[in-house]
């Protein structure tokens, strides 16, 4: 049943993800609102997780460096090439900020969520997505 858990809207919170954060196995940290989720089996992605109650979404996002000498066509090729084939997530880089990738990813939780739901989104970040990112050939640009 624990599976199957609803939150309801109302019950959503930043408590709330970190106890299921650190339910799934996963270490969480709280900074100003912003949880950092990293995970428990020696990988050093961190996402950050946030509530935004205005828009009804829980944000989850992931940033990474490109390697200084990987130019930003290379960057921009990477980022259009893994956008064309993935549907979920959505990687993008900031014009103020072109050695930087952020990839996103906006869970809806008007009405309320499963907590396995939440649990797919972390496991997609923290084991499908460096999966991804060396399937599409980004492991050799980012560091």
């Amino acid at each position: 049943m624990e599976e199957r858990m609803w939150i309801a809207e109302e019950k959503v919170s930043g408590a709330r993800l970190e106890e299921i954060c650190r339910m799934a196995g996963y270490t969480t940290v709280d900074q100003d609102g912003v949880l950092v989720v990293r995970g428990d089996h020696g990988d050093a992605l961190k996402t950050l997780v946030v509530v935004n109650r205005e828009k009804s979404i829980i944000h989850f996002a992931c940033v990474f460096r490109f390697k200084p000498w990987v130019p930003e066509q290379d960057r921009l090729l990477f980022v259009n090439r893994v956008n064309d084939t993935t549907h979920v997530l959505r990687f993008s880089m900031k014009v103020q900020s072109p050695d930087i990738l952020v990839v996103d990813y906006d869970l809806p939780f008007q009405g309320g969520v499963l907590e396995s739901q939440i649990r797919f989104v972390l496991r997609l970040f923290h084991q499908g997505l460096p999966l991804l990112i060396a399937l599409h050939g980004g492991a050799g640009l980012l560091r």
